[in-house]
């Protein structure tokens, strides 16, 4: 009975992405390019593609695709089944994996003196209730994506190599199975492969152990021996990837919005809530528009503060007690990461706060062991107010939000479908992210994809010179010339000048359709 009870705990995540996926109808964009891959996949024979055969510029495709290959070789509608309960799929995982986990501590009894039926039903509360498992904007909680399971591995590639480290003897079987997770994280995530490289690097120099950088590289070369074509374009991508990243896509794509996430907390959130309290009517009315800010809450410093509340008093309690090293470790170095990946020059890593995330159940358990159980129960209680809020919030406020911009490119995507039974349509979009909405295996489209190794004579700025998120306008009849483009979709959201200036290079265009925020156009070219 209590073994079912623990289980039970840890499929509660799991009913709340249930929920989440009711609630938010509306595919996340990136969902889009998942399909698209999965599909481009079926027809090569359920093999991993280097080259995107429907996008006119991108010569090369580098992004990890080990659950498109999965999903590929199922049936259609369980495609259709996991495109919208992925989350829910992910979670089961995840709970399954922490199940096991927190199992560990329970086989060393020389490091454990006590680990029973209390402590593991106090680390899952701890682990279920963590406030960061409710964001929706939680990698997990977003869809179809690679980033849940990136997650899941990268649980179980902490957990193996405390494991690792915790045993007297040299096993073969864990040294297998840890080449073996690197292999499915460089195959899966690129996220998680990023956990994986920085991590066993600083895992390696705490343990005083530099084997551990040995199974990166085994996994490497098993990825290298059975997808030998990916493998090299996956490396060559992500390098690529983050070259570009660095030199021009963070400032258009993360550094407009929030040039620091440090300078937040001392100046500008600072000058944003005292603008909501001068600009409200009322105070209600000013804390309603704090307490749901989204700039606000999405600053890693504060999603760490009040989403993932137990690091800071467990690095306190590591300085203070220095006890159980080997599971400090896996603790310390992702704070680390966390600092690292967190400045100007170095966001374009990813979000500094799921690095923590990946090593949640290595740090609950050392909370349990060492932490005083006020202190615990009162952190749990906390937990428990920020959940309810995440569960009010989502009920009262999911289906406030609009779909307008969904159906309308809906409606111009069945207009497109129409228009290709007679004639070929290639189309070029200025928005990114309706150009996503708009990837399908049988539409030639331009779209300069990020990991891509080659994406012809264009650079990143002459398409993208102030904002990733929309193509400069200057740049639209040169792409569309040197594609032969004949459509053209204009997002006017994003559009910075006047529309006539887009077809003042001598192109010919006739209106199509035309919606609220969007027109379409035939181009002569």
């Amino acid at each position: 009975m209590s073994e079912l009870i623990l289980v039970l705990i840890l499929l509660f995540p799991a009913l709340f992405a249930a929920f989440s996926v009711r609630r938010f109808k509306r595919p996340a964009s990136d969902r889009f390019y998942h399909q698209l891959l999965i599909q481009l996949i079926r027809k090569n024979g359920g093999r991993p593609i280097t080259s995107h055969e429907n996008i006119v510029n991108t010569h090369t495709q580098s992004y990890p695709q080990l659950l498109h290959v999965l999903i590929a070789w199922l049936p259609k509608k369980a495609e259709t089944f996991l495109s919208n309960y992925m989350p829910v799929l992910v979670n089961v995982l995840l709970g399954a994996a922490v199940y096991f986990i927190f199992q560990i501590p329970a086989q060393f009894k020389s490091t454990f003196t006590f680990w029973g039926f209390e402590e593991r039903l106090l680390a899952e509360l701890l682990f279920v209730l963590t406030p960061y498992h409710y964001n929706t904007s939680n990698a997990k909680n977003v869809g179809l994506s690679a980033r849940g399971i990136g997650l899941l591995l990268g649980y179980l590639y902490a957990a193996l190599t405390l494991v690792f480290e915790e045993q007297t003897n040299f096993s073969w079987g864990l040294a297998g199975g840890l080449a073996l997770l690197a292999f499915l994280i460089l195959f899966s995530s690129q996220f998680a492969t990023q956990f994986l490289v920085f991590g066993t690097v600083l895992f390696s120099i705490f343990y005083r152990d530099p084997l551990l950088l040995l199974f990166p590289i085994a996994g490497y070369l098993v990825y290298l021996a059975l997808f030998p074509s990916m493998a090299i374009s996956t490396i060559r991508g992500q390098l690529g990837h983050k070259k570009l990243f660095y030199k021009h896509l963070s400032e258009r794509l993360l550094l407009n919005y929030r040039p620091s996430i440090w300078r937040d907390l001392w100046n500008d959130i600072p000058r944003l809530v005292l603008h909501l309290f001068r600009t409200s009517k009322t105070k209600t009315e000013a804390l309603r528009k704090i307490f749901t800010n989204r700039y606000i809450f999405t600053n890693p410093l504060i999603i760490l503060l009040l989403e993932l509340p137990l690091l800071i008093p467990t690095l306190i309690g590591f300085a203070l007690l220095g006890d159980f090293k080997n599971w400090t470790f896996l603790s310390i170095s992702a704070a680390l990461i966390f600092l690292a990946t967190s400045l100007r020059k170095t966001r374009f890593l990813g979000e500094p706060e799921r690095y923590v995330e990946m090593v949640l159940p290595a740090l609950i358990v050392w909370s349990v062991l060492a932490l005083p159980d006020g202190f615990l129960l009162g952190v749990l209680l906390y937990c428990v107010l920020r959940v309810l809020y995440a569960l009010l919030r989502l009920a009262f406020e999911a289906q406030a939000k609009s779909a307008s911009y969904e159906n309308e490119l809906e409606q111009i995507n069945q207009f497109i479908r129409q228009r290709q039974e007679t004639q070929v349509v290639r189309l070029l979009c200025n928005s990114t992210e309706s150009t996503k909405y708009m990837l399908r295996t049988d539409l030639p489209i331009f779209y300069y994809w990020v990991t891509a190794t080659s994406n012809d004579e264009f650079h990143f700025l002459d398409v993208h010179a102030t904002d990733y998120n929309f193509v400069t306008p200057e740049a639209l009849p040169r792409i569309a010339t040197r594609y032969a483009l004949n459509t053209l979709l204009i997002d006017h959201h994003g559009l910075k000048t006047d529309v006539n200036t887009v077809f003042s290079s001598g192109m010919i265009a006739k209106t199509l359709i035309r919606t609220e925020r969007f027109t379409l156009y035939s181009l002569v070219v």
